[in-house]
């Protein structure tokens, strides 16, 4: 519980949905209470993931720890966005659960062009494979760890 009282998760799955939603697929219940449980831990994926697209891609730039810590850092902007985003549709009509991995392409790309400055062709396309690799990573990464 936090301060104002807003807890994002009190209304996201009750038991009839579980049930439900275990009826269809036989491990999604148990994979949803993992995820929700260890959501800090799951964010660590993300970082690591940006951190390794971007080593793979530009790899002469920066080392990876550096690439670490830029992943530290749009993950840390990601979720002040997806915590902004989760009032907004919390209090309104609005669904923004679909724009999530539109803000968090956004979100690279642009944080890929202020830390490289390279604006030509094939530096774009580099950016937009680091982009479309670490989401595409991370949500694979985020399935298998919570397939366990």
């Amino acid at each position: 519980m936090s301060w104002i009282g807003y807890d994002p998760l009190a209304d996201e799955i009750s038991k009839n949905d579980l049930k439900e939603i275990s009826e269809l697929f036989p491990t999604a219940g148990e994979t949803i209470s993992l995820m929700l449980a260890n959501i800090n831990n799951i964010l660590f994926l993300l970082v690591f993931s940006i951190a390794l697209m971007f080593k793979l891609f530009f790899r002469k730039n920066y080392n990876l720890a550096e690439y670490t810590s830029v992943g530290f850092y749009i993950t840390g902007i990601y979720t002040l966005v997806k915590i902004i985003t989760m009032f907004i549709g919390k209090y309104s009509t609005f669904d923004v659960e679909d724009i999530e991995f539109v803000i968090l392409f956004l979100l690279l790309f642009h944080s890929s062009f202020s830390l490289l400055r390279k604006f030509n062709f094939w530096a774009v396309v580099k950016y937009v494979l680091v982009n479309l690799f670490s989401i595409v990573l991370y949500t694979f990464l985020e399935g298998y760890s919570s397939s366990r």
